[in-house]
């Protein structure tokens, strides 16, 4: 993927997965930097299958863990393998029981007190609330996932797989804090199975979703093995991988800076709804966002190249505080492109090569607001004679 062509692979991110263990003796977790682990469910510092316990106990969690951290190439490559990861075994697969939920919320303050900043838990707690309290405050669990996000982290956590019907979610899918993802196949259509909102108070969910028909993994107990497994628990860790890349690219981010750029570029950012939420992410595109696009066109409509673009902003009560960004230079179809432009108010500067054989026809030194990245097109006409 382009992310990983220029060279952001999640190095420097530290992030945390809550599932039911970990098994690490597949070929694609030899290189996993693997920062901390811990059983919530019997208490001790080993997340692989216990004694006593069944031997599928981890297989969730190990699938879903290669989703983002497996390398081995020409087979797997996770999205953000090289993040540091803490592991974290929350789920006891041979019962559905409270506990499981104080597991999380435990697991998940224990891991904010390390310093992780991006979760992924494909996840969900539906049989002990009603649908009322999915009201992104009620569940414990959501309640956990808000106070994570204040503190800086960007939650990423699985719908559920009871859909088409809409008011489908579990918990803490529906919290303020937390990004819901659902799940869609490789053409972009969303999955029968992928859970809808909305949230018990009306607001919109999934937040996002991501590929999980057919989502390359590991095979669990194997060494070498691999497979294709269909959810939104695979949708969430490929959500997850999205996240630690977009932090890797900003580290100065905040998490919600984090999540507005996600939300900013995704395919339906223009039109959410409660099926797709705000659409499939652009990895690229967040990590440029807020852009400025331009286009210089000529009369007849094509592109212009070569074109030197930037942006000025002046302080206010005249005050000596221009800031200017690097410029740069329309392509042969005549856009340009300024990436991560500062909330504010701009002036587009722009300079036509000595010899181009235009004038400025619209859009000089217009102003222009660049919160969310727009596009312009700036209309050039020929010297009259």
């Amino acid at each position: 993927m382009e992310a990983h062509r220029q060279g952001i692979t999640g190095r420097g991110v530290l992030m945390v997965v809550l599932d039911s263990g970990f098994e690490l003796s597949h070929e694609a977790y030899t290189q996993l930097d693997l920062f901390a682990e811990y059983d919530f469910v019997a208490d001790d510092d080993y997340t692989g299958c216990e004694p006593g316990e069944r031997r599928g106990q981890p297989n969730h969690g190990t699938g879903c863990l290669s989703v983002i951290a497996g390398y081995s190439p020409g087979n797997l490559i996770g999205l953000a393998h090289e993040a540091t990861f803490i592991l974290a075994k929350t789920e006891d697969t041979s019962r559905e029981v409270i506990r499981e939920e104080d597991n999380w919320v435990a697991a998940i303050e224990w891991a904010e007190r390390l310093g992780a900043r991006v979760l992924s838990s494909s996840l969900s707690y539906k049989d002990w609330y009603e649908l009322y309290e999915y009201d992104g405050v009620t569940s414990i669990a959501s309640r956990a996932g808000n106070r994570a996000q204040e503190l800086g982290m960007v939650c990423a956590t699985s719908t559920g797989n009871e859909g088409p019907q809409p008011m489908t979610l579990g918990a803490p899918c529906e919290a303020y804090g937390v990004l819901g993802i659902g799940a869609v196949d490789s053409t972009g259509a969303i999955a029968r199975f992928s859970s809808r909102g909305p949230t018990a108070d009306g607001r919109i969910k999934p937040d996002l979703v991501a590929m999980g028909v057919q989502t390359a993994c590991i095979e669990p107990q194997s060494e070498h093995g691999y497979s294709r497994w269909n959810g939104t628990s695979l949708s969430t860790p490929v959500m997850g991988g999205v996240i630690a890349l977009v932090r890797c690219a900003h580290p100065e981010w905040s998490a919600q800076e984090t999540i507005q750029a996600l939300r900013s570029t995704a395919s339906r950012a223009d039109r959410p709804d409660n099926t797709y939420g705000w659409g499939i992410p652009d990895v690229m595109a967040a990590t440029r966002w807020p852009e400025g696009r331009f286009r210089f066109v000529d009369q007849d409509g094509d592109g212009v190249e070569g074109i030197r673009v930037w942006l000025e902003s002046t302080g206010s009560n005249d005050e000596e505080d221009v800031r200017i960004t690097i410029p740069v230079t329309t392509d042969a179809t005549g856009y340009a492109s300024i990436p991560n432009v500062p909330e504010g108010t701009w002036q587009v500067q722009f300079e036509l090569a000595s010899d181009a054989p235009y004038l400025v026809g619209e859009f000089e030194r217009s102003p222009m607001y660049f919160p969310d990245g727009h596009s312009r097109t700036c209309y050039l006409l020929p010297v009259q004679d």
